[in-house]
């Protein structure tokens, strides 16, 4: 988990065997927003909006995606996890603030999405935490599938865009 103290502008990671350069690379990645171009998907009675990969540069190990998702089924489903070749490691994680502090949390009992309603994945809320990277962060064809409850698996190909590049963007 990660343990920001924003009245002294601190930041600090408590991840067993992780050294700086990853350090520095997750808080690049999670304070990252994802980028403003438009992307829609249906399928399965859900609407998927703008699924992207933020990541730090090609050889990264650590990642985040972020997306919007609307439930137009007529009945309630959970989002219980999501897997990708990119990464035998991804969470769903949440990030709340406590007492000035930033913490952020892997949520193991998923994300409820009741009938006709949205949730969003965005950056210092939850989003989806991609660790462990296999083969870098590929230009296209990054799948991921997200595994629900009722709905079972749908394959989704997620954007990519560097760090860097959305600071040259300017969004």
């Amino acid at each position: 988990y990660v343990i920001c103290n924003l009245n002294k502008g601190k930041c600090m990671i408590k991840f067993l065997r992780l050294d700086k350069i990853i350090y520095l690379i997750f808080i690049s990645v999670t304070f990252a927003q994802a980028d403003t171009s438009f992307k829609e998907i249906e399928i399965n009675g859900f609407k998927i909006k703008n699924p992207q990969i933020v990541f730090k540069d090609k050889n990264s190990k650590i990642a985040a995606a972020y997306f919007e998702i609307e439930n137009q089924n007529n009945f309630d489903d959970r989002l219980l996890s999501v897997d990708g070749d990119i990464s035998k490691n991804i969470q769903i994680h949440n990030t709340i603030m406590q007492n000035g502090i930033m913490k952020m949390f892997k949520v193991d009992d998923g994300i409820e999405l009741k009938k006709n309603s949205n949730f969003k994945f965005e950056k210092g809320k939850y989003h989806i935490m991609i660790m462990d990277i296999v083969n870098g962060v590929q230009k296209t064809n990054n799948y991921l599938h997200l595994n629900f409850e009722r709905s079972k698996k749908i394959k989704i190909n997620f954007e990519t865009i560097s760090f860097v590049q959305k600071l040259k963007s300017g969004h």
